[in-house]
């Protein structure tokens, strides 16, 4: 049972040894999420009790036994109350003692260890990878390799051309200047957004990369490349546990200009984003984005960077945009897009969402929110991510039980969630 607790306490799946007949809840009322992305694998024992739950609007999860997450259908038990969506839950329970007899009418299998092992697992890449390209601010041409790295390593970028480590963490931030910067020791890699959404996305945990230059290579303008690179390394499971970080209150942000930045609890990861430009070509933008490995390749991860042809030309007046070229950067003018045509109609906002997960990968785990942005961009991206380490109580951290779990290869880095039939891909523009 997922509880709301304080940020530095630790919430443990691996639940109580000893059965018992009643359920007793925290005296104040909470709110428990469980996305149905790949923790649990139980199935009814009987189509009637799949039939009766597919009526229900939502389910809730209530711990019984070691290793037994139940299914509840709110029908049949209205000690519960419950909202949401079929994609996870968000469960009020108020001063509620739930008596496991109201349950007998569902019979559920408990789910398989191996599925939460999953969710909990580390995770890095099977074997090294590399590309190389030029940076669309420095120009310079540059060389990227993946390599895979011990569990507890994080993701860590390596310059290789002075030794320098920098891990991609909030604290290493140095600039957000038309792209998002770490560095360390008067060291820095810059552009490092579009790679931080594919590895997020890929659920890896542990990378090093190794880099020759000061830039990651800008590739096609988008987060597709690195994908299909991570795609190619193979990811494998590894033996340590990971927390996840679990939004339980609503944070905002009022940034001033009609930039602000929220975020609330949602079980999984979904992001709602809005810009608004004065260029005509581009306007008002809106997307809203559930996210998983499959949806971000489909749905974002292709979205390229873009610019109004204004901005371009002041760059290269400034020294900066000499990487820019027709195949990595969308130019807009007051009529539309003039090198290029568009992925998407509203293929900017797309691009902005992209950068808004990679962003918040610099949290350094997997976490579980709904971002809202408005007229964002690295800036905000980074405040909100800030807000977040600074603000402990509206989050939690959530573990669990790995049983046996053993290092092995997984088939695909964005392939299908384990539970598909529960998660939907969806997109609103």
């Amino acid at each position: 049972m997922l509880l709301t607790k304080p940020a530095d306490t630790t919430i443990d799946l691996r639940g109580d040894q000893n059965q018992r007949s009643t359920l007793q809840y925290f005296h104040y009322e909470f709110r428990y999420w469980f996305p149905l992305l790949e923790l649990l694998e139980s199935r009814p024992v009987s189509s009637r009790d799949d039939e009766a739950l597919h009526q229900c609007h939502s389910v809730a999860f209530v711990q019984h036994t070691e290793h037994s997450l139940r299914r509840l259908g709110k029908d049949q038990c209205p000690e519960i109350r419950t909202c949401g969506s079929s994609h996870g839950l968000a469960c009020h329970v108020q001063f509620r003692l739930i008596h496991m007899e109201s349950l007998r009418a569902l019979r559920y299998e408990p789910p398989s260890s191996g599925a939460q092992a999953r969710l909990f697992q580390q995770n890095t890449i099977a074997r090294a990878a590399s590309i190389e390209g030029i940076g669309i601010h420095s120009g310079q041409r540059t060389t990227l390799r993946l390599l895979p790295a011990p569990t507890g390593t994080g993701v860590v970028f390596r310059r290789v051309d002075s030794g320098v480590e920098i891990p991609a963490k909030v604290s290493s931030v140095c600039s957000l200047e038309l792209a998002t910067t770490i560095g360390r020791d008067d060291v820095t890699v810059s552009t490092i957004e579009h790679l931080m959404a594919a590895v997020h996305m890929a659920r890896i945990d542990n990378l090093v990369v190794e880099i020759d230059g000061p830039e990651v290579p800008i590739l096609d303008g988008s987060a597709l490349p690195y994908c299909r690179l991570i795609e190619a390394a193979g990811v494998r499971r590894q033996r340590d546990s990971r927390d996840i970080m679990v939004v339980t209150k609503p944070l905002h942000l009022d940034l001033g200009e009609g930039r602000s930045a929220t975020i609330k609890p949602y079980p999984g990861l979904s992001v709602r984003y809005k810009i608004d430009y004065e260029l005509p070509s581009i306007g008002e933008q809106n997307v809203f984005a559930e996210v998983n490995g499959q949806s971000f390749v489909k749905d974002l991860a292709s979205a390229r960077t873009f610019a109004r042809l204004v901005d371009v030309e002041m760059l290269r007046k400034n020294g900066l945009g000499l990487g820019g070229q027709q195949h990595n950067c969308v130019v807009f003018d007051e009529t539309g897009p003039i090198n290029t045509e568009l992925r998407f109609a509203n293929e900017p906002v797309r691009h902005k969402a992209m950068d808004a997960i990679g962003d918040l990968a610099l949290l350094g785990r997997p976490i579980w929110g709904q971002i809202e942005i408005q007229r964002g961009g690295h800036w905000v991206h980074f405040k909100l991510a800030e807000a977040l380490l600074q603000n402990q109580e509206c989050w939690t951290l959530v573990s669990g039980d790995l049983g046996d779990a053993i290092e092995s290869t997984a088939l695909s880095a964005f392939g299908p969630p384990e539970n598909a039939d529960t998660l939907a891909d969806t997109v609103y523009v």
